[in-house]
């Protein structure tokens, strides 16, 4: 009896045991799962901002095409046609478009200014109005615009990513067009590279964006990334990305060497066309985009400074 009392406890203890290894075994394979499903869910949201930095990219390399006519579908003349590389300004009430104000943005690098880190992006964090971002009770943010309908430009839903942009490449650029007649010079690199002005923005302690897309999550933007300065944080790291979820903040950038190598094969193709080379015939400076601005004479009104040496960049590209 004393035995058979023994071997209940026994067959007891061992069907608790049991229970604790498989209770333990379950709660790490649901560990697991839930951590196979955030880095999913991570993986999708990756994706998805990749696709709209993509679409930012032809966006940028083929503005030419994009506002080759006026709003009447008349055809522009090259002096008023705008050049590559530029990126829209921010929207600021989230509704999809750039309306009103929003349809010019700037905020120029000041060495001089009391926060020099807030300079040189848009949205300008200073910025009062323009949209529930933008009301002077914190910093300015604005998102990436949904749409140009008439332009059948569409980047995505109305305020699903952040856009952040060093300013001197921001579309209608109040700094950097020719006023009335509204060109936008090409940019230039040499003349960018030269400049005391850094590239705008700083991503992981990495300098050299030029333009930040940023997925908030469910619960807004972190607070280091909504503090009205150039320096913004993600999750990168893999440790990072399995303890993130749905909270996290998720940047995707597009840097200055992206943006240079995209410009350039574009342009060092055209170049044989307005050059002459082939079976090409040379354009005059009234007959291309890329050359119809004057970078030395303030009393023409295709006057641009900021278009200087761009001939002179696209001249070390070969052909065969």
């Amino acid at each position: 009896m004393f035995k058979s009392k023994q071997m209940g406890v026994i067959s007891s203890l061992l069907v608790s045991a049991v229970a604790i290894v498989v209770v333990l075994w379950v709660g790490s394979q649901q560990q697991a799962l839930i951590s196979i499903f955030k880095s999913k869910q991570i993986d999708q949201r990756f994706l998805a901002m990749k696709l709209a930095k993509q679409r930012l990219m032809q966006f940028a390399v083929l503005q030419p095409e994009i506002y080759q006519t006026n709003s009447d579908s008349t055809l522009r003349p090259a002096g008023k046609m705008p050049s590559l590389g530029y990126f829209p300004c921010p929207d600021l009430d989230g509704d999809g478009l750039l309306l009103n104000t929003e349809s010019s943005c700037g905020n120029p690098y000041d060495s001089l200014a009391p926060n020099p880190d807030a300079t040189g992006f848009v949205p300008d964090p200073e910025l009062s109005s323009g949209g529930e971002n933008c009301d002077g009770t914190s910093p300015c943010m604005g998102f990436l615009p949904s749409r140009f309908k008439s332009r059948f430009v569409y980047f995505g839903k109305p305020a699903k990513y952040y856009l952040v942009v060093d300013e001197r490449f921001a579309y209608q650029s109040a700094y950097y067009n020719t006023g009335s007649s509204q060109y936008f010079t090409p940019l230039s690199v040499d003349t960018i590279e030269s400049a005391s002005t850094p590239l705008g923005l700083s991503l992981d302690n990495t300098d050299g964006y030029i333009a930040l897309l940023i997925d908030a999550g469910n619960n807004g933007l972190s607070p280091e990334n909504q503090d009205g300065d150039r320096f913004f944080i993600s999750p990168s790291a893999p440790v990072a990305l399995s303890q993130s979820n749905d909270d996290s903040d998720l940047i995707v950038g597009i840097t200055w060497e992206e943006w240079k190598l995209l410009i350039a094969r574009r342009l060092c193709i055209e170049a044989m066309r307005w050059k002459g080379e082939g079976e090409f015939t040379g354009l005059s400076t009234e007959q291309h985009w890329a050359k119809s601005f004057n970078d030395s004479n303030p009393a023409l009104p295709e006057y641009n400074p900021f278009g200087s040496g761009v001939e002179s960049w696209i001249s070390s590209c070969t052909f065969k």
